[in-house]
């Protein structure tokens, strides 16, 4: 593959660490170029990637779809204030919202845009409905970047008008427990992407007819999680349930950063307040048109019939005593090992080999391959991540 660069992978790699604030660690490989699901670093090297933005690329890369939209609309508007009408804005909402549960739609900037957003017109609601409980009971993993994190990090933002319970899950007892008649909202993440724990279909209809006979605000957050990558457009359609707000982020852009809020109809004719989220872009918003677009023209048949594929060649790697549990849905699946073999140690040498796999909490490989991964793609990386396996004694 072809491309031109104007720095070598050294000078890149001096000019970020000296300039650079270092907000995570960097694996040894720049990428100059994405095409499918592929990714060909500096030096021309080509890898197939299940990480796929952890979520972010649901088109992959180069989608000649995609980048023709971006291309068209960057020639007529990138973005403009949020005092002003947008054509790409109101077409994203009037998508998102067609025939759903809900009435309204909120464009943002990002994941912690959508999931603050989700608490403030929590908070909005109660005020006006002088409504005086002040508890939130959110169903925490734990782990990472997820329902907990967050709270935590906006917890002085928030702390004056509410008490968060947070409530490990699994155990139903606990969670009954939770719900007194102080409980206002309550925050669920039925699939939780950092360890990729796929909740129980029992346990969140638990969780629900509680939210619900406590008259509580039921709120899902799927904005860590890649947008229709377990099959349906929603994750929290796999059980049933309809909630009273979602927030979503993670794919929705096809790689752009953004987030949303939908909103039943009570809690969206809400007047917000003088506070405003930041406004996706017109740029934004148009990508998640067309990436809306392809899911509805039967992208997710596609997501379900590669998944049940990948599930049926990693089933295959249960047979080795270090591989715990295999669990995900549609195109997310987390392998989680066991300490006798550390899944960094697996990542790196799937890495050298030109297959880019992630490791998230419990010990897990998490695989998020773009949509458009193909069945000689998924045969390659479990092919290689099999022999891997075959090779380790443990």
């Amino acid at each position: 593959m072809e491309y031109n660069i104007n720095m070598d992978f050294a000078e890149i790699r001096e000019s970020e660490n000296k300039y650079a604030v270092r907000t995570g660690n960097r694996h040894n490989i720049c990428f100059a170029k994405g095409e499918g699901c592929k990714l060909y670093d500096t030096n021309g090297k080509e890898y197939i990637d299940f990480v796929g933005g952890y979520g972010e690329n649901t088109l992959g890369y180069s989608h000649p779809g995609l980048t023709q939209t971006i291309s068209e609309q960057s020639q007529k508007l990138i973005n403009c204030s949020n005092l002003y009408f947008s054509e790409p804005l109101a077409k994203l909402c009037k998508t998102l919202v067609e025939d759903t549960i809900f009435s309204k739609a909120l464009i943002c900037s990002g994941h912690y845009d959508a999931f603050f957003g989700l608490i403030s017109f929590v908070r909005r609601y109660c005020q006006l409905a002088k409504d005086t409980r002040k508890t939130i009971v959110a169903v925490t993993e734990n782990r990472y970047f997820n329902i907990d994190s967050k709270l935590f990090s906006m917890q002085d933002s928030i702390k004056e008008t509410f008490n968060i319970r947070a409530v490990p899950y699994g155990d139903k007892e606990k969670l009954r427990q939770a719900f007194d008649g102080t409980v206002c909202a309550a925050i669920i993440s039925p699939i939780m992407s950092d360890g990729v724990t796929v909740m129980d279909n029992d346990y969140v209809l638990s969780f629900y007819a509680l939210a619900k006979s406590a008259s509580a605000i039921v709120s899902i957050d799927e904005s860590n999680l890649g947008f229709g990558c377990t099959g349906k457009t929603f994750a929290y359609e796999h059980y049933g349930i309809n909630p009273d707000i979602v927030s979503l982020s993670k794919g929705l852009g096809g790689g752009l950063i953004m987030g949303a809020l939908l909103l039943r109809r009570d809690i969206a004719l809400l007047p917000t307040g003088k506070r405003q989220l930041t406004q996706a872009s017109a740029l934004e918003c148009e990508a998640a048109n067309f990436v809306i677009s392809k899911l509805k023209g039967g992208m997710l048949d596609e997501v379900n019939a590669k998944g049940e594929y990948l599930l049926a060649k990693l089933s295959k790697l249960r047979k080795y005593n270090f591989v715990v549990d295999i669990r995900g849905k549609g195109l997310i699946y987390g392998i989680e090992l066991s300490s006798k073999l550390r899944a960094e140690k697996v990542a790196l040498t799937m890495e050298q080999h030109g297959f880019l796999i992630d490791v998230t909490a419990k010990n897990t490989l998490r695989l998020t391959p773009p949509f458009v991964v193909t069945e000689h793609e998924i045969d390659l990386f479990t092919d290689e991540l099999a022999r891997i396996f075959s090779e380790t004694n443990v």
